[in-house]
């Protein structure tokens, strides 16, 4: 069985009435098709940058419909820190 499925309005539903999780992919600006998770739900939100470049286009995160309640945590997860 499955353990997540896709929900109208780009969410992911956990099957048994589990809570819906947003999950948004943002470009990471580093490697083709290397991107940033933003994880949301009734909890809060989380960004997981993996490997990224900072960008000015990155200055647009804030304003993301996902993230009006704003940011719960970020896991800066870069090489060269």
């Amino acid at each position: 069985p499955a353990r997540l499925y896709a929900a109208p309005g780009g969410a992911a539903a956990v099957p048994g009435g589990g809570a819906p999780l947003q999950v948004l992919l943002l470009d990471a600006n580093h490697t083709p098709g290397a991107v940033m998770f933003v994880f949301s739900n009734h909890l809060g939100a989380v960004l997981h940058t993996g490997d990224f470049r900072l960008h000015p286009e990155h200055a647009h995160i804030g304003a993301l419909p996902i993230l009006q309640g704003g940011l719960s945590r970020i896991f800066h997860d870069n090489t060269f820190c």
